[in-house]
């Protein structure tokens, strides 16, 4: 998403890497190494309390502030809830990831919050039209009918911090789908 707004969308963007565990940041990192333009401004901001105080700060300075959050229950994850505008909850589609949809909004939070097939298989199955009816009805999340197949360039451009849109040979049905996603959440009126 982050990456889309920068390369696309030409906006001024900043990642904020809050998982613990870092893969955003590595990415952008791999960016760096290899001088691709347009470079990414990312900050690693992975305690609640910094979260509440330093994005706020950022949202004066860009266009956009991505929040990458791990779907644990942290105060990071908090924290982000707290002050964020929108609310993107990727969601494989299996019966076991269906059991973590609970949305607590915190206290004074307003966001518009989405949910998405992400790593869908290419083809439809009886499952993931299951899981799709239970994404529906979900009262107080959308639905987006944007889903991220699972594509190898997704986690090629991953390893380099590279969006799909910047990948050689370039994947049109990738490149689809994110456009897809993000202007149906993010970009939507």
């Amino acid at each position: 998403v982050a990456l889309y707004l920068l390369v696309q969308k030409k906006a001024k963007v900043c990642l904020v890497d809050a998982d613990v565990q870092g893969s955003s940041n590595l990415a952008i990192q791999s960016r760096e190494k290899n001088f691709v333009s347009p470079k990414l401004k990312t900050e690693v901001i992975t305690d609640g309390g910094e979260i509440l105080t330093r994005v706020p700060k950022l949202n004066e300075k860009y266009e956009y502030v991505v929040i990458d959050v791990g779907g644990r229950e942290t105060d990071a994850l908090r924290a982000s809830m707290a002050i964020c505008d929108t609310l993107l909850i990727p969601c494989r589609p299996t019966g076991l990831d269906l059991l973590a949809f609970t949305l607590n909004e915190e206290a004074g939070a307003k966001f518009k919050a989405f949910v998405f097939i992400s790593q869908a298989h290419t083809r439809m199955t009886k499952n993931d039209h299951e899981v799709v009816q239970f994404l529906r009805s979900l009262d107080d999340i959308k639905y987006v009918d944007a889903k991220l197949t699972s594509r190898v360039v997704f986690e090629e451009a991953g390893n380099h911090g590279l969006s799909v849109y910047e990948m050689k040979p370039r994947n049109e049905k990738a490149c689809a789908e994110v456009r897809h996603l993000v202007n149906q959440t993010v970009l939507a009126k």
